[in-house]
């Protein structure tokens, strides 16, 4: 699973059966999923400050998190970040790797829970197909709420792609299954509906590949096409079993 910023796309900052509400809770253990999004981060390109910055807010970001949890603040984010002291608010900016300070009365429902959780915690509780976390609005791809299924099949796609590469073929496959303007007011990604069958998005993600191919003059068009490809053939086939010849 990858999470992403498209800079391509004005006024996004920053770097999941679908169609359900997550309630608003993290029953996983904040420490142990800091630990493995902390873990993550060694194979990917993150500059030495924010780590020293992750570092250094740690445990006051992890306070933090578990007294939400444990006292309900994650069902009103917005309230209970009112709450916190700006030292506890710098830990959530620097955790989110975000720019500007943390403002909680400018900051959707969304914005605000994603903000008391770790990045792999993160929902799109509004169902659009982007990941608010403070003011960013991010791509995370398969989505945190796809089935397990749907994220192992991804995972193992991407399997020895570098960074680049992941975040790239992260973005297309999002653009491809999203199936919603990004500008439209309250539309909903694709997958958010109950039928979304993801089996079938693979199978599009391919033949768009293919038919992309066909465009692509250059020898370095031609090799991203073509590795664009060979990734969504192994992520339909990890979905629906091997591939016709």
């Amino acid at each position: 699973m990858t999470a992403i910023a498209p800079s391509a796309f004005k006024s996004f900052a920053t770097l999941g059966v679908a169609g359900q509400r997550k309630p608003a809770s993290a029953p996983v253990d904040v420490g142990e999923a800091y630990a493995a999004w902390r873990d993550g981060l060694k194979t990917k390109a993150v500059s030495s400050d924010f780590v020293a910055g992750l570092d250094s807010s740690r445990a006051t970001f992890l306070a933090v998190a578990r007294r939400a949890q444990e006292t309900g603040g994650l069902d009103d984010p917005q309230a209970f970040l009112k709450s916190l002291s700006t030292d506890e608010l710098n830990a959530l900016q620097t955790t989110a790797g975000l720019a500007d300070p943390i403002n909680p009365a400018t900051l959707s429902r969304e914005g605000a829970y994603n903000l008391l959780v770790t990045r792999g915690q993160a929902r799109d509780l509004d169902q659009d197909g982007l990941t608010e976390v403070g003011v960013a609005r991010t791509i995370v791809f398969p989505p945190q709420d796809a089935p397990a299924n749907v994220r192992a099949a991804w995972d193992s796609a991407m399997a020895g792609q570098d960074e680049g590469t992941r975040m790239t073929l992260s973005l297309s496959a999002w653009m491809g299954t999203h199936g919603r303007p990004l500008d439209a007011e309250g539309s909903k990604a694709g997958w958010s509906e109950a039928d979304f069958d993801w089996t079938d998005a693979a199978r599009r993600l391919v033949a768009g590949a293919r038919e992309n191919l066909k465009y692509q003059a250059s020898a370095e068009q031609q090799r991203h096409g073509v590795a664009a490809l060979r990734a969504f053939e192994a992520f339909l086939a990890n979905l629906a079993g091997p591939l016709p010849a």
